[in-house]
């Protein structure tokens, strides 16, 4: 690799940040797909000039885009949809080739985890602002009328680059633990709040499991009793808080409210053949792929237009929603390679050995690793721009760690 650069502030990245996200998802109403096909049209130039400058990883990236290809030929032969189509209907996986802008810049560690903290601020403070100005929508899916006619519309409320929140708790958090400063715990307590707002259990989860993963990380001399006290402790001053938060917040008291009522009624559970989970994937499973070869590559991705768009919206009628089963309901549509290289990148993200100051990146992989059981968040609002940026940084770490052994 070239010698990275360090006398230059990452703030073009910055503002390439502000422009691949449409400013956080802003609802301009101007210019129709301008922004997707500008920003699919930037990320394959950023692919096409970095793509010889990244050594060890290529092959991951080959594997990656044989995958689209064989999702849009099965779309074609089993669906009638266009290649066209589905080659752009995939524009939130492109957000992955930002890796190669980063790759461009030949920045170091330090600068990219500086522009990446910038990303997270800018995104929680956008995401709080909507948050207390609504119903005036400025940013996300405010303005769907599902949100706003939603009593518990803030559990809905995203805004672009919603991710940065749930990796921001974690950053914050693993810097406090090797700095011990407390405005970083301050920090990870904004970022962590929208958990208990949003309400849903498979992310309160995620982050109690990953914040464990990353307390568990940073041990050197590891003492099983010491570290189970610690735990308990964190356990109750996290129950305190959120026993506070219920008090004194109202969304939070609604939002938990729901929660709790949603885990007491016996028509959603597991046990239940109709609960909306277990008939989905019941129709997905018998009744929905023409071919076992369309199952394993997958009917193709969902676009604005096309037959598989107009399938789609017809199974909506009937809540058969591919983000109701995370991971494996994208792969109804991407198909399974394609997840397969999502949950290699993320398994090895996982585990690849980092400094104690980036312990963060693991826990906040194995987070999105839960939580797309059951969540879309992942593949959704720019998230994969995020993961791209941690993917970098990984990479700027060990090289080799997206390398097929």
């Amino acid at each position: 690799m070239n010698a990275y650069k360090t006398d230059k502030s990452p703030l073009w990245l910055y503002c390439l940040f502000l422009f691949l996200t449409t400013f956080c998802e802003l609802n301009l109403n101007i210019g129709g797909n301008a922004f997707k096909y500008a920003h699919y049209f930037l990320l394959m130039a950023f692919f096409l000039l970095g793509y010889k400058r990244a050594p060890y990883v290529q092959s991951f990236w080959c594997i990656l885009l044989l995958s689209i290809f064989g999702n849009c030929l099965s779309s074609y032969v089993f669906r009638n949809q266009s290649f066209g189509i589905s080659y752009f209907a995939y524009y939130q996986i492109w957000y992955l080739f930002f890796f190669f802008a980063l790759v461009l810049t030949r920045y170091p560690l330090h600068v990219v985890e500086k522009f990446l903290m910038w990303a997270i601020l800018t995104v929680t403070i956008v995401y709080y602002i909507q948050l207390v100005i609504f119903p005036k929508v400025v940013w996300g899916n405010a303005g769907a009328k599902w949100v706003a006619e939603n009593d518990l519309y803030f559990r809905g409320l995203v805004v672009g680059g919603e991710s940065a929140v749930s990796l921001g708790y974690l950053f914050f958090l693993n810097k406090f633990l090797v700095a011990k400063k407390r405005y970083f715990l301050i920090g990870a307590i904004i970022c962590a709040i929208p958990f208990f707002i949003r309400g849903y259990r498979i992310m309160i989860m995620g982050s109690l499991l990953s914040t464990l993963w990353l307390y568990v990380r940073g041990q050197e001399n590891f003492q099983l009793l010491k570290f189970l006290f610690k735990i308990i402790l964190i356990f109750f001053l996290l129950v305190a808080l959120v026993l506070i938060l219920y008090q004194h917040v109202p969304i939070v008291q609604a939002s938990l409210d729901n929660l709790l009522d949603r885990s007491g009624e016996s028509n959603q559970t597991f046990d239940n053949d109709d609960y909306i989970r277990i008939i989905s994937i019941n129709y997905y499973y018998t009744s929905f792929f023409k071919s076992p070869i369309e199952l394993f590559f997958g009917a193709g991705m969902i676009g604005d237009t096309g037959p598989v768009a107009d399938v789609f919206a017809k199974l909506m009628m009937y809540n058969y929603n591919l983000t109701d089963w995370g991971l494996i309901g994208l792969s109804w549509y991407a198909g399974i390679p394609v997840v397969l290289c999502i949950i290699y990148y993320l398994i090895r993200g996982i585990l690849l050995k980092v400094p104690k100051e980036y312990s963060y990146i693991n826990a906040w992989f194995l987070y999105l690793l839960i939580i797309s059981l059951t969540d879309p968040e992942m593949y959704q609002h720019y998230s994969f721009l995020i993961q791209s940026i941690l993917l970098y940084m990984l990479y700027l770490i060990n090289p080799r760690f997206l390398k097929f052994k």
